[in-house]
């Protein structure tokens, strides 16, 4: 809800060492970036349950940063905001005549540097409801 980190491109197959590695490059910079009143330690770190997530030297390299994770239900990406933004990225991405591949990264780079901190808040806020709601109702969404 304060803002958007660094954005990271990668059109390879992943695996949880290029993870960690782009966690490094990004994650605390953007961390840096964006807490910057607030010690590493109180905010929490959302990701999917992807196995280059949940590998061993992904839990490690973020446990040795201090970095807490939130638990988060498997397949349930309607309650991660990032979600959100990757479908409102992707229709501002369908609406361009993209050519070429640097064309492709050079217009995602954009749309996430112009995305609307406004938006980006409400999706937030939305979370925080549904997360609470489905807390209330004992795991039922």
């Amino acid at each position: 809800a304060t803002g958007q980190g660094y954005c990271h491109i990668y059109n390879e197959s992943m695996n949880a060492k290029d993870f960690v590695r782009i966690l490094d490059t990004n994650l605390l910079p953007s961390a840096d970036l964006l807490f910057t009143e607030t010690p590493r330690r109180q905010w929490w770190f959302l990701q999917d349950n992807a196995p280059t997530h949940r590998a061993n030297i992904t839990r490690a390299w973020l446990h040795n940063h201090g970095i807490t994770c939130l638990d988060f239900p498997p397949y349930s990406p309607d309650l991660n905001p990032i979600e959100n933004v990757w479908g409102i990225m992707k229709n501002k991405i369908s609406q361009n005549q993209i050519t070429s591949i640097s064309e492709l990264k050079r217009k995602i780079k954009q749309i996430w540097n112009e995305f609307d901190q406004d938006l980006a808040l409400k999706l937030c806020k939305k979370f925080k409801s549904q997360t609470n709601n489905v807390f209330l109702n004992k795991g039922k969404f």
